[in-house]
C-alpha cells in the first residue's frame, strides 16, 4: 500500500483512518519519484487534469492499495457553491466527490491509479449510474470529511468499469455509489482502441465475474407520441473539462436545471412543486461531445408509471442525441399548509 498526502490534511478522521496518533498532523509516509520523469508526465495529454485537481483538493490524502483498488480522503471537498438553497448536497457536487480518486489517474509523482495516464489515450466515459442514500441529504450529518473507495470491476477489450463509494464520518455505510464505464480511445483515430498487453496482464486479474457494462436508460424517445418539455442551457466555461469539451458532471447538473426551472415557471415556491428535488438514483449515456457555448436543448418526460422518475434527453445545435438519462427523486414533501 502506498499513502500520498498533498499538503496538509489534518483533522481526527484522516488521522483515525490512516493510523496515526490523534496528537500529531503528520505522517511518515514519503511520494517516491516515478520511473518516468516528472517532464513527461507534464507533457502529456492529463497535465491539465493534474493542474486543476492538484489546486482544486490540495487536502486530499490519496492511497493505492493495489492495481484494482484506491481510497482517497478529503476536507474541504464542498463549498456553499456545493448546496442547494434548502442546504442539501447537488448531485454535480455529489458526482465531483465520488471522481476524487481520478488524482491519482494523472498525478506528477507518486504510483498511478489504473496508469491511464500512461498509455497515450484518451478515456471517455460512455456511461454512468448513481445511487444515493437519504443521509447523504440529512442536513443534521456532517458532509465533511469525505472518503473515497474505487475500485476497478471490469477489464473489456477496451474498456474499463469501475465502481466507487462515498463514505461520511457519521454514517457507518456508503451514502453514495457511482458506476462508470470508461472507453480508451486513439488520439489520433478517435476509435476504441485496445490497451498495452503490460496494462492488461496487470489489471485484467481485478476484473470480477459476473460484472456487467451499464444497462441504457429504458426510455426511447423516438416512439414517445406524447408531449415533453424543454429547457434550453448554454455550455458554460465552468461545464468545460481539461480536454475543452463539456465535462460528464455539467450534463447530468443540466438535467436537474431543467427540471428545476420547469418545477418553479409552474409552481413557483408552492408546496405543488419542488425545484430542489434530491436525487435518488440516475442512469445515463453519453452519445457525443458539447463545446464552449453551445445551446444545448434539454427535453424531458414524467414516466408514465412513476411519477418520481424522468426521462432526459440533450440534443446539440446540430440536433443529435448527445446524452440521455433516466433520473429518480426521492418522494417529494407535500406541506400541509
Amino acid at each position: 500500500m502506498f499513502v500520498t498526502r498533498i499538503r496538509n490534511a489534518g483533522g481526527h478522521f484522516f488521522r483515525q483512518t490512516l493510523g496515526l496518533s490523534a496528537s500529531t498532523n503528520k505522517t511518515t509516509a514519503t511520494r517516491p519519484t516515478l520511473k518516468m520523469s516528472k517532464a513527461k508526465h507534464s507533457s502529456s495529454i492529463y497535465a491539465d487534469f493534474n493542474r486543476k485537481s492538484r489546486q482544486a483538493h490540495p487536502n486530499v490524502v490519496a492511497k493505492v492499495l493495489n492495481p484494482g483498488l484506491s481510497e482517497a480522503y478529503c476536507d474541504g471537498i464542498f463549498s456553499s457553491e456545493s448546496f442547494l438553497p434548502n442546504g442539501h448536497l447537488t448531485v454535480s457536487a455529489i458526482l465531483t466527490a465520488l471522481d476524487l480518486c481520478a488524482e491519482m489517474y494523472w498525478r506528477e509523482s507518486g504510483p498511478l491509479y489504473l496508469d491511464v495516464a500512461e498509455l497515450g489515450s484518451l478515456a471517455f466515459i460512455t456511461s454512468l449510474q448513481l445511487s444515493c442514500e437519504p443521509e447523504l441529504y440529512n442536513c443534521d450529518i456532517a458532509k465533511q470529511p469525505v472518503k473515497v473507495v474505487n475500485e476497478l470491476v471490469l477489464v473489456g477489450n477496451t474498456s474499463f468499469k469501475t465502481r466507487v463509494k462515498l463514505f461520511l464520518p457519521e454514517v457507518n455505510k456508503p451514502v453514495a455509489q457511482k458506476e462508470m464505464f470508461t472507453v480508451l480511445v486513439d488520439q489520433n483515430t478517435r476509435k476504441p482502441a485496445a490497451p498495452p498487453a503490460w496494462w492488461r496482464d496487470k489489471h485484467l486479474p481485478y476484473s470480477r465475474t459476473g460484472e456487467k457494462r451499464i444497462p441504457p436508460p429504458p426510455f426511447d424517445f423516438s416512439t414517445w407520441t406524447g408531449s415533453k418539455q424543454q429547457e434550453d442551457v448554454y455550455v458554460l466555461t465552468m461545464d468545460v473539462d481539461a480536454n475543452r469539451h463539456c465535462h460528464f458532471t455539467a450534463f447530468v447538473r443540466f438535467c436537474c436545471e431543467a427540471y428545476g426551472r420547469s418545477q418553479f415557471r409552474q409552481f413557483g415556491h408552492t408546496s405543488r412543486g419542488d425545484p430542489f428535488r434530491d436525487v435518488k438514483s440516475l442512469v445515463c449515456a453519453f452519445k457525443g461531445e458539447a463545446s464552449l457555448g453551445d445551446l444545448l436543448k434539454v427535453c424531458f418526460v414524467q414516466d408514465v408509471k412513476d411519477s418520481d422518475t424522468y426521462h432526459f434527453q440533450i440534443v446539440n445545435p446540430q440536433e443529435t442525441v448527445i446524452f440521455e438519462c433516466c433520473l429518480t427523486f426521492f418522494p417529494q414533501f407535500h406541506s400541509k399548509i
